[in-house]
């Protein structure tokens, strides 16, 4: 069979992966990227967003078909669930990003990703303000979070806090 000079790991096409980092360090300006997208509002908290181009490398990229997504919330919050609501939209975002940004890393340090991230999991877990002389954080230690003082504060004042966290099964490179 003829070698194409195409060498592939974890699906990632390895000359392309170094040529990228060669020449991002030659000239760390081509690392300079603007995302965009616009929404148009639909009804009620239903919206579409379109994902067309962005800036990177020193250029814009525009795409032929754009990516269209459908935000909405579930009934219980009001919406018709037509579409994934803003949190779960972000947390398919960040869990994307990991995934992919770890997959590089592996790439670059010639790790296989066969069971890597398989199981990734991120999430977003909300506190409500506290009303007026009710304890603060009981319970909290029951489900992995324990308010710091900062955190009752907020919470005494009214304020909401949201917590981001991210868990793996598996995670770690096989066979290291």
């Amino acid at each position: 069979m003829e070698d194409t000079g195409v060498h592939f790991r974890n699906g990632v096409d390895l000359g392309r992966l170094t040529g990228t980092v060669d020449a991002v360090k030659s000239d760390p300006s081509l690392a300079r990227f603007a995302f965009r997208a616009k929404n148009r509002w639909i009804d009620g908290a239903r919206s579409r967003t379109e994902i067309r181009g962005f800036f990177g490398t020193g250029k814009e990229h525009v795409r032929s078909d754009p990516f269209l997504f459908e935000g909405d919330e579930p009934p219980v919050l009001l919406g018709h669930d037509a579409g994934a609501n803003a949190v779960e939209a972000l947390l398919q975002a960040l869990a994307s990003c990991l995934v992919g940004g770890g997959v590089y890393h592996a790439v670059r340090h010639e790790k296989s990703c066969r069971r890597l991230f398989n199981g990734t999991e991120v999430w977003c877990r909300s506190e409500p303000p506290v009303p007026s002389g009710e304890p603060i954080g009981q319970g909290a230690a029951g489900n992995g979070w324990v308010p710091s003082a900062r955190d009752n504060a907020s919470l005494a004042r009214g304020v909401p806090i949201v917590r981001f966290g991210l868990g793996a099964a598996g995670i770690g490179y096989p066979g290291s």
